[in-house]
């Protein structure tokens, strides 16, 4: 029976070692990646969400009648641009609001907000498109 030398047995686990590291450090900098995704998608769905109902509820506490509609779609779109501002890390050039009222089974008017923001992702993923369209929707009735 040989006898393996003490550095061989130190050059092996070293080669070992590299080799994991080879394996290893791939998936980690892809579960890094994914994460930071995934992050940005959690902060983008959410401040867009906060700005249409914000926007929902400046508009819900304003009067609306034929002859402010325009001040009062104004005042609603300010509310939700100012929201999306205040967030770092977004382009309020690249926020879509859509603003429509329609009176209610009491006619009273119910003002619908609906705000979109593309979010771009760090990486394409597979079978995920780089570009998602953020969309929250929200309707509140005017309720003073």
């Amino acid at each position: 029976m040989t006898r393996i030398s003490r550095i061989t047995i130190v050059r092996q686990r070293r080669a070992a070692a590299a080799t994991e590291l080879a394996v290893c450090l791939p998936l980690l900098v892809a579960l890094c990646l994914v994460s930071v995704d995934l992050g940005r998608f959690a902060q983008a769905y959410i401040a867009v969400g906060n700005s249409a109902r914000v926007a929902a509820e400046r508009g819900a506490t304003r009067a609306y009648l034929a002859t402010t509609a325009a001040t009062w779609e104004a005042e609603v779109r300010a509310a939700a641009e100012a929201e999306m501002t205040a967030e770092e890390g977004f382009d309020p050039t690249l926020v879509v609001i859509e603003i429509d009222v329609e009176n209610d089974d009491h006619n009273l008017p119910r003002g619908t907000v609906r705000v979109t923001y593309p979010l771009r992702l760090v990486m394409d993923w597979p079978g995920i498109p780089r570009d998602i369209p953020l969309t929250r929707q929200v309707s509140i009735r005017r309720f003073r």
